[in-house]
């Protein structure tokens, strides 16, 4: 009885870590919403676009020790490809550790997004991270916030 107790509160934390984003007192769950605010152009043979500090930067410029997230769209293409201003419902939220470095203690926190939209169905994912030490900075997981000053204004998290 209490193998089976104990069972059903690890699987309803594993629920619970997958469809949250950490943000602080509150959380972003599966059917809040993404907005992009304006079109933004994915360049040509790339599938994503980066984020910083509220502004557009190429993957070259993150500066992954601070929050930054990335769009991905699921096909690549020659020609420049726009992702128009569209609502995206969040299906599915994972927050996970990533060690970018054999035996480095730095390590990639990331919030995978996954996001649903009728009228674009190419749209995958946001995914925003931060490269952090888990004993000196906390949990290390981007919150809400963070995600919102990586986005700026062309987006709006709900």
């Amino acid at each position: 009885m209490i193998n089976t107790a104990l069972k059903i509160s690890a699987a309803s934390l594993l629920a619970f870590a997958i469809n949250t984003v950490n943000a602080g007192n509150s959380t972003t769950t599966i059917g809040s919403t993404l907005t992009l605010n304006t079109p933004i152009k994915i360049a040509p043979n790339k599938a994503d676009a980066y984020f910083q500090y509220g502004k557009r930067v190429s993957e070259a410029k993150v500066d992954e020790y601070y929050p930054n997230c990335n769009i991905e769209i699921s096909s690549l293409s020659s020609d420049t490809q726009t992702l128009n201003s569209d609502t995206f419902t969040i299906t599915r939220v994972i927050e996970d550790e990533v060690y970018p470095f054999s035996g480095e203690t730095a390590q990639a926190h990331e919030t995978i997004i996954s996001l649903s939209s009728s009228k674009q169905p190419d749209v995958l994912k946001l995914t925003c991270s931060q490269w952090g030490n888990e004993i000196s900075d906390g949990d290390g997981f981007v919150t809400k916030s963070d995600i919102k000053e990586a986005l700026g204004t062309k987006f709006s998290l709900n």
